[in-house]
């Protein structure tokens, strides 16, 4: 857990990072397009709220049990080794499946960018992620989403902007708040808040405490101080990214004949 000594920038940027799953830079632009506002901010609200929510509870955990390192040890502690392996079961299927998303969204983008076999690229990829994961520990997770999240923002900053002011500058954003369609203007739409507001924000709010990768981050930081602060501006640094990826759906709305 690099010696719990993780800062609250770094622990911020890499929790924004790990909370960037591949989908949610193409879902906000996907909801942003098919679903105007009301889709996209019953995307992006319960996505803030979920590292917001977490953070007093990782708080009160790592209070009661400061040596730890995963909830599921927490909970054998307190509950007993038959509700233990129910937690690991859990734990173990959401790793597997969440690994198994960025593999295959990573492997597939670039294979339509170079032309490489999609399943050479895959097993390159589990290779690295294996060996940095090995050699480094927490730490090394730390600095790689550290570059990430920079490089996500870089890029998405400097690119996004061009794309707008190509399209027709801030007016084509406003046309397309409404969706493909024009219908969902209203934030607060109920066709939009029972179809996919509502379940997903469920699911999000549960996310970040059936993760390891919370758990993990919220135990290497320094202080339980700074993992107040590394989770609230962890919040923040995401929300700029479905924010600023969000405009690409506005703009294709609004230019949708």
């Amino acid at each position: 857990l690099a010696g719990r000594n993780i800062g609250p920038l770094a622990g911020a940027m890499s929790i924004a990072a790990s909370w960037i799953w591949a989908p949610a830079l193409f879902i906000s632009s996907q909801k942003a397009f098919d679903q105007g506002i009301a889709g996209f901010g019953w995307f992006l609200v319960p996505n803030i709220a979920a590292l917001l929510l977490f953070a007093p509870l990782a708080l009160r955990i790592r209070k009661v049990l400061p040596n730890g390192f995963t909830l599921p040890q927490f909970i054998h502690q307190r509950h007993g080794r038959a509700v233990h392996v129910l937690y690991l079961i859990q734990f173990l299927g959401l790793q597997i499946c969440s690994f198994a998303v960025q593999i295959l969204a990573g492997s597939k983008l670039i294979e339509q960018v170079t032309g490489l076999d999609f399943h050479l690229v895959a097993l390159i990829l589990v290779s690295i992620t294996l060996a940095y994961s090995v050699l480094g520990g927490v730490r090394a997770s730390v600095i790689t989403d550290v570059l990430q999240m920079g490089l996500i923002l870089g890029i998405a900053l400097v690119t996004v902007p061009m794309v707008v002011s190509h399209a027709g500058g801030l007016q084509t954003v406003i046309d397309g708040l409404g969706g493909k369609s024009g219908q969902f203007g209203n934030l607060f739409d109920p066709w939009i808040a029972y179809s996919f507001g509502i379940p997903v924000t469920v699911g999000l709010l549960a996310g970040p405490i059936g993760d390891q990768m919370h758990w993990q981050r919220a135990y290497c930081m320094r202080s339980r101080r700074d993992l107040i602060k590394a989770f609230t501006l962890g919040a923040v640094l995401f929300a700029i990214v479905p924010i600023t990826l969000s405009l690409l759906g506005f703009v294709a709305a609004g230019l949708d004949p």
